[in-house]
């Protein structure tokens, strides 16, 4: 996730799907692993004179840190843990290695939110993405009665609706599941991108 990206449709998606997942689960608690990189903003122009972006405004608009405020939805308290280590695509294992020394540490169920740039791995993962091992390594470690969702951007070049089946089948093998354990939320204001959601059971 990058800052720049932060506060859009796409976020008011992802964010009301997670939340109405917590209340329809009876879960507090959210994991949110961010895979955070930093941005770099252009300049704006006033008659050819450079000014940098203002950092109050960025706080304003541009703060992830902001969601933490959030302690209530549908009168479910709410607690949003975020991981804004910052991911280093020559690091994965050793970021992950954090995630699951966290995910250890928790003892009620929990929401383990994946939220990489664009979502699971095509046939050439590259730092955009999460993997089919990491996936695979994360469910493993989750405690029974908790949920897994995962942020998932169409793929270039995807037409119509096939690649949400596509990425949907992909998310059951990597799992050893029927992919009708595997719920989508989506929304018209958001057309080029969905959330996997997986509940944990024995």
């Amino acid at each position: 996730m990058r800052p720049e990206w932060y506060g859009d449709n796409k976020d008011l998606v992802k964010w009301t799907v997670i939340l109405r997942t917590a209340v329809e689960s009876s879960i507090s608690n959210i994991l949110w692993v961010a895979y955070y990189s930093e941005s770099t903003y252009r300049q704006i122009k006033i008659d050819n004179q450079s000014y940098e972006l203002p950092q109050e405004l960025k706080d304003v608009f541009k703060n992830p840190t902001t969601l933490t405020k959030i302690t209530t939805f549908d009168n479910w308290e709410i607690k949003i843990q975020p991981v804004f280590d910052r991911f280093n695509n020559k690091d994965r294992l050793g970021y992950h290695n954090k995630i699951i020394a966290i995910i250890e540490r928790a003892n009620q169920p929990y929401i383990l939110f994946l939220d990489p740039d664009t979502g699971i791995q095509p046939k050439k993962p590259d730092g955009r993405h999460i993997t089919n091992n990491e996936i695979e390594t994360l469910w493993d470690k989750i405690s029974t009665g908790s949920v897994m969702i995962i942020y998932q951007h169409r793929p270039q070049r995807a037409k119509g609706k096939e690649w949400i089946i596509t990425k949907k089948e992909q998310l059951a093998g990597i799992l050893g599941l029927d992919r009708k354990h595997i719920s989508i939320g989506e929304s018209e204001i958001a057309k080029d991108v969905i959330l996997f959601i997986v509940k944990k059971h024995d």
